[in-house]
């Protein structure tokens, strides 16, 4: 972000904290860049609009203001942040004071009180302000939810083709799980799709695998030291 003139956010707008609303799902989804935002995906199939607002307040009609009377208003600056949903940002704030942190369906029991979020999409917020106690805890969560029938899915997803560390945690994953037959199904759609040009995100991941899988095959290969 950069500071103008007044010495605000360039990005901001001056509003009446008292009187803004924040900006509705209709508004928000050509600005957002939540290609890989798991929050606002969740958020967009439940059909859960309240989820889905930004950070940003609309401007306060001037008219009104002039016949309220003095010492009403509280002005304020807001700011629009894109690319990550309210409820990533609430569960960060709520990290950054408390240390507590709960992802999805892998939140524990007594810790209602804590907000739910996307283990990716905190990923991708604590990579932003490089936290990596965070990024370790959201990586730990998004390993912890993989298995055989989402393995190969979640393994050629743009938010995996994003971060080189989490690329490398589902390719070595994945090349354990290619000995299973339902693994290996869907892995050789994967392959068809990315050859005829429709993942082409894949690419990368595709070589990390075969990389990894002839690395495998020489060592296994190589006679061993008894």
């Amino acid at each position: 972000m950069t500071t103008g003139e007044s010495g605000a956010f360039s990005e901001s707008i001056r509003v009446d904290l008292k009187r803004h609303r924040p900006i509705q799902q209709d508004e928000t989804y050509d600005d957002y860049d939540y290609a890989s935002d798991s929050d606002l995906d969740e958020d967009e199939e439940r059909g859960d609009p309240g989820e889905q607002s930004s950070l940003v307040a609309s401007s306060v009609d001037i008219e009104d203001q002039e016949l309220e009377p003095m010492g009403t208003h509280q002005m304020g600056w807001a700011i629009t942040e894109k690319g990550h949903a309210y409820k990533t940002w609430n569960a960060f704030f709520y990290y950054l004071y408390t240390k507590r942190i709960r992802f999805g369906a892998l939140a524990g029991p007594g810790d209602e009180h804590t907000p739910v979020c996307s283990a990716k999409s905190m990923y991708k917020l604590a990579d932003k302000f490089d936290l990596r106690e965070l990024k370790h805890l959201a990586a730990d969560s998004i390993k912890a939810n993989l298995n055989e029938s989402n393995i190969v899915k979640q393994s050629f997803c743009t938010f995996t083709s994003l971060f080189a560390e989490i690329q490398e945690m589902h390719a070595e994953i994945l090349v354990r799980e290619l000995k299973k037959p339902a693994v290996m199904e869907m892995m050789q759609c994967m392959h068809r799709d990315i050859a005829m040009g429709q993942r082409p995100l894949g690419y990368a991941m595709l070589s990390l695998v075969s990389q990894k899988l002839v690395a495998a095959a020489v060592f296994f290969a190589d006679p061993q030291p008894v």
